[in-house]
């Protein structure tokens, strides 16, 4: 998470990566690497969208960590265009300052920005645009899974408002070049309104606008026409699609290649190539089950035909998966969101010759679900992302010895960020292996990634000057012996056992992470009683095993503490494997055989050769009472605070480091 120097002689890079650190011409502009941050939601413009400090910041801070391009995040045209709430403007002259400061702060770090062209058409949630948003014809927005802005009702376009959009679009070109943008990006992907104009899901228009697909392309055209015509002949215009909509009855993939001829003809210097659109969500922003890469292909096809470079996304951050991409002619520019936000350092360090310091993303999509929630950018991996103007990790004024216990993820970050600040550190593991819960998960297909951060976190505490103690268990009077300063307990949590559920003590009964741990045979049938994230888990872990699952929960949500768009990969994997949920449902008791339970007032038994208690997990914090009393200070995080994800572990983790 550290900055790293820009200034990095890179010869082995260079050979190791040539692709990656190859020069790219895009129309008249020339960028020095293939790498660009990919455009993205920060919320943190202020509600005129304008750009803020923080803003401009964050911006700075992945520049700094050298790419050869920024893509903003999207700038809403008009203010019924708006994506969100906090979201940025080029709208009007006023937002023309703010976005020169910005421009003129990332020009400093030496790198390229575009603005994004941006219209969310039916999607403008209507709390930001104060009334019904628009769209090329009438039609109701429903997403499937638990989108906040489920619900909204657009208002058909009249032709000569759709005339008055491409103008809006032409202006706010023409000052992102006023502001000292190298260029713009189109944003015509996602669902918003251009993408919305090309698909037949959404544009049942039968005036110019609609019909044939050359008329549902025309709105983009003239937009890109009028981008051009403002901006002049050499000005860099990008133009971003969802190559294909992956949705029943969606244009494909075959449909927009055809359209690739007019849209250089009109103007368009690049290409860049994403896919779907909210109805499918998974091809926007790809879960963890997704393939690393999972668009190549798509921009593959794109780039057959192409007389301009293409671009592509799509959890792209392997240093050498990505030279293949680009050696392999599928894609001149790889866009990179998610792992920049995780580690804005990634150019840098791949420049270095330091991969194994890249600070992995796990793709559990926090930094999505903040944006949905219409809250500030967070990262679940990264304490400093979205906070560049106000956290800093600084030397502490006096260094302190410092005693953690627990070394699970948070554990393990309050370890790194107090032996960076300049404590004594000394870690506390009761196991022989660092990693906590985080690391069982990750044995979960759904949750595959989530492995990584505990291993890259042990690496780094291995390197760093702490003190590690495995294989200990921790009690107050070894507490008193070491004589800390200040204790941060980490200690997590322990599955609740419900001792009053008739034959909770029965010997095929099981615990969930005892599951997880691999530490105990399963038979065949299993019951799973609760379906929150370790529930799921388990669940998905056995049924990869062979066994034929049964789910018991009492409430619908699976995995309710997980983040919105990762509970509904985790729910739609759960059904589609064929695990049975059964919800609104009472364990009234446990037999050797089988589970009786309560379902819409009535008893019935569902079989079972193995029953696994995932009904919640009980922190372990007893140690708190018996530290204070020897008036050391204590600092409580992760799950031995309130059992809940790696984002909380993490960041309570770094904020009681912090602290002291």
């Amino acid at each position: 998470m550290d900055a790293i120097s820009t200034d990095i002689e890179q010869p082995d890079a260079r050979l190791k990566y040539p692709f990656i650190f190859s020069p790219l011409r895009i129309g008249s502009l020339t960028i020095k690497n293939r790498i660009a941050l990919a455009p993205m939601a920060s919320h943190l413009a202020n509600h005129e969208g304008k750009a803020t400090d923080a803003l401009i910041a964050w911006y700075v801070r992945r520049a700094q960590g050298g790419v050869g391009l920024i893509i903003s995040e999207s700038n809403y045209v008009r203010e019924d265009g708006r994506g969100g709430v906090d979201r940025m403007g080029l709208q009007d002259d006023d937002r023309i300052p703010g976005l020169r400061q910005l421009v003129m702060a990332v020009h400093d770090c030496g790198v390229p920005i575009m603005a994004q062209l941006h219209h969310a058409g039916h999607q403008a949630p209507p709390k930001a645009i104060g009334q019904y948003p628009i769209a090329p014809s009438t039609i109701s927005l429903f997403v499937r899974g638990e989108i906040p802005w489920v619900g909204s009702i657009s208002r058909q376009l009249a032709t000569s408002e759709v005339k008055e959009l491409v103008i809006a679009f032409g202006n706010a070109a023409w000052r992102a070049k006023e502001a000292g943008f190298d260029g713009v990006q189109i944003h015509g992907a996602h669902g918003y309104l251009i993408h919305e104009f090309l698909s037949p899901l959404n544009n049942r228009r039968t005036d110019m606008y609609g019909g044939s697909p050359e008329n549902r392309a025309r709105f983009l055209l003239e937009i890109i026409e009028e981008v051009r015509r403002r901006t002049g002949s050499s000005y860099p215009i990008v133009v971003r699609i969802s190559g294909d909509e992956y949705s029943p009855a969606g244009y494909t993939s075959e449909d927009m290649l055809s359209l690739v001829p007019s849209f250089e003809a009109a103007g368009a210097d690049m290409i860049d190539v994403s896919a779907g659109r909210f109805e499918s969500y998974e091809w926007v922003i790809q879960p963890q089950t997704a393939p690393e890469g999972a668009l190549v292909d798509v921009a593959g096809a794109f780039k057959q035909i192409s007389k301009v470079p293409v671009g592509v996304a799509g959890r792209l951050k392997t240093p050498s998966y990505v030279e293949d991409v680009l050696a392999s002619g599928k894609a001149d520019l790889i866009n990179i969101g998610r792992q920049l936000i995780a580690d804005p350092d990634w150019v840098n360090k791949v420049a270095a010759g330091q991969e194994d310091d890249i600070t992995p993303c796990i793709a559990c999509n926090r930094c999505i679900d903040e944006i949905a929630l219409d809250r500030p950018i967070i990262c679940a991996v990264n304490p400093l992302a979205g906070r560049e103007t106000i956290v800093r990790v600084e030397p502490a004024a006096i260094p302190r010895r410092v005693m953690v216990i627990g070394g699970g993820v948070a554990g393990m970050q309050a370890a790194l960020t107090a032996a960076e600040r300049g404590h004594h550190v000394s870690l506390y593991e009761r196991t022989e292996t660092l990693g906590g819960q985080a690391l069982l998960a990750g044995q979960v297909p759904h949750y595959y990634e989530i492995h990584k951060i505990p291993l890259y976190l042990a690496s780094k505490v291995f390197d760093a000057d702490i003190e590690l103690h495995t294989g200990v268990s921790v009690d107050a009077d070894l507490v008193k012996r070491q004589r800390p300063d200040a204790v941060v307990l980490a200690a997590g949590a322990v599955s609740e056992i419900p001792h009053k559920l008739p034959g909770a003590d029965l010997p095929h009964v099981v615990e969930v992470l005892e599951v997880l741990a691999g530490k105990t045979d399963i038979g065949p049938r299993v019951v799973v009683l609760g379906g929150g994230i370790n529930g799921a888990c388990a669940a998905e872990y056995l049924y990869d095993r062979g066994h034929s699952v049964t789910m018991i929960k009492s409430s619908v949500p699976i995995s309710a503490k997980a983040g919105i768009l990762v509970r509904k990969e985790h729910t739609l994997s759960l059904n589609e494997l064929g695990v049975k949920i059964l919800t609104g449902a009472k364990v009234m008791r446990i037999l050797p055989k089988e589970v009786v339970i309560s379902q819409f007032g009535a008893e019935r038994s569902i079989p079972a050769d193995a029953v696994i208690l995932a009904v919640g997990m009980q922190p372990v914090n007893e140690l708190k009472v018996s530290l204070e009393a020897l008036g050391i200070p204590v600092f409580i995080v992760g799950d031995a605070n309130d059992p809940r994800e790696v984002l909380e572990a993490i960041h309570e983790g770094f904020q009681a480091a912090m602290q002291i």
